[in-house]
């Protein structure tokens, strides 16, 4: 009506290797929105150092392209035909079960 987006309140990230400075460059709408993040990783670099940088802005990952999205360590590893398919993990900002009912 007025013209006035709402704020995302889930984000989708596909960019082939540039998912760190995608993150960081939403550091602000991580921080103050804090929607839920599905990236999928490409990179064995991307897969140390996204889900650090979203763990310290209070996210939690989950992987969920297998059959049963499971909880998974920030420090995760992946095989490298895994990382040459694309890995998906969903970051959950804490606390955001239930969100939003």
């Amino acid at each position: 009506e007025d013209g006035i987006l709402a704020p995302p309140d889930f984000v989708k990230i596909d960019v082939e290797g540039l998912e760190l400075s995608v993150v960081q460059g939403m550091e602000k709408i991580l921080d103050q929105i804090k929607p839920y993040v599905l990236i999928e990783l490409h990179h064995s670099q991307a897969v140390v150092e996204v889900p650090r940088f979203l763990k310290r802005r209070g996210y939690l990952p989950y992987r969920v392209d297998t059959s049963q999205p499971s909880s998974m360590p920030v420090e995760m590893e992946f095989e490298d035909r895994e990382l040459r398919q694309g890995v998906n993990v969903l970051f959950s900002p804490q606390g955001a079960v239930g969100r939003g009912s």
